[in-house]
């Protein structure tokens, strides 16, 4: 898909450019006909070259994934409805950067909703500004029209909307919940109700600053073992909010959690922070993933490499404030044969760090 991407991304140097780009993609469109496919629009397209691609996607290539990311021209919402209509076993929808006004958002939803109701399992919006009432109720109305729904991204929205928290209860077969920047009066409201859904397991949140309950709610969720992936970045984040769920699991009963990534970026962790991540990693057997990037733990953190070193994957400690005492603790740490990728930027490693790491760690597929 690369390759497409790239040739009907860019026009070529003859007389007639709508004619290359008519080329590019019906070039595009005879590579995705092997089904299923996936089609991403990363390039502002002029009405006339929407019109192009509409009708080759209309003329029989199948897509399962659709992705808009650029503002598409006013007054093509009916031709994307139409091709929406057409490929009705759309499994995954993204609409960003605006395209979902100049298409006539309603339109488009309601299309969504009664062409891919039963197929549609990942549902992204970003960078939309819903600000219009009747447009946010239809856009969350329309969720429940969605049974297969397994993963709802929505990410640097506006919606100065009280109460559309309530329409996503329907969605009880959510597993994956990302939030980033929703900029509405409720946004608390909205994520406790994502988190009470039956089997979400997947939680992001990101640059959104958590209320106590919901603080209540995800400390339950990771004694119940039900959370696996949870990356919170950017919440203002307690050191003593992690050190509660460490005191919850052990007063539970149970032996550990079933964490597999744990995400703290830009929390303002602190030193004291750092013992009660060493714990909860201690309780995460299966952790893949650590990322405690900019927060201030400093060297004692690395403990929590030694007590995950079999399970560990990725593992992100970007100014930590490790320091050289840091670097000296991570050559020692145990082996982890699962490593694939590193990151250690920003923290004052020293001489011996730069000497040292690259070919300590040269196994790596990935090393900043």
């Amino acid at each position: 898909m690369d390759e497409a991407h790239h040739d009907a991304s860019h026009t070529g140097s003859g007389s007639d450019p709508d004619s290359d780009l008519f080329s590019a993609l019906c070039d595009l469109t005879s590579f995705i006909t092997n089904s299923p496919a996936v089609l991403t629009i990363y390039w502002e397209l002029s009405p006339d070259q929407v019109s192009i691609l509409f009708s080759l996607l209309l003329s029989g290539a199948e897509i399962e994934s659709l992705s808009l990311w650029k503002e598409l021209p006013a007054g093509s919402g009916a031709e994307l409805g139409e091709v929406i209509k057409h490929h009705g076993n759309i499994r995954a929808l993204s609409l960003g950067n605006g395209n979902v006004e100049n298409a006539d958002p309603l339109e488009l939803i309601r299309l969504a909703a009664a062409s891919t109701s039963a197929t549609l399992e990942q549902l992204a919006i970003y960078r939309l500004n819903l600000i219009d009432t009747e447009c946010v109720f239809e856009l969350f109305d329309s969720f429940g029209k969605f049974p297969a729904l397994r993963s709802l991204t929505i990410k640097s929205c506006k919606a100065d909307v009280p109460f559309i928290a309530k329409r996503v209860n329907s969605l009880r077969a959510l597993e994956s919940v990302h939030i980033s920047e929703f900029m509405v009066q409720d946004v608390n409201e909205l994520i406790a109700n994502l988190l009470s859904l039956p089997v979400v397991s997947d939680v992001e949140i990101l640059n959104v600053e958590i209320g106590a309950k919901n603080h209540r709610k995800i400390k339950s969720l990771i004694v119940s073992g039900r959370i696996t992936k949870l990356r919170l970045n950017g919440g203002r984040l307690r050191n003593g909010w992690i050190s509660a769920i460490v005191n919850a699991i052990r007063a539970s009963g149970r032996q550990s959690c079933g964490l597999q990534e744990l995400c703290l970026n830009d929390n303002g962790l602190g030193l004291a922070g750092a013992h009660a991540i060493v714990e909860l990693v201690a309780l995460s057997p299966h952790l893949r993933r650590l990322d405690l990037k900019r927060n201030l733990v400093g060297k004692n953190v690395l403990g929590a490499v030694t007590k995950c070193a079999a399970s560990l994957e990725k593992l992100n400690l970007d100014n930590c404030m490790l320091g050289q005492m840091g670097t000296e603790l991570l050559l020692v740490s145990p082996a982890c044969p699962a490593l694939t990728e590193l990151a250690i930027g920003g923290n004052k490693l020293g001489n011996l760090g730069r000497k040292r790491l690259p070919g300590s760690f040269s196994f790596l597929a990935d090393l900043h």
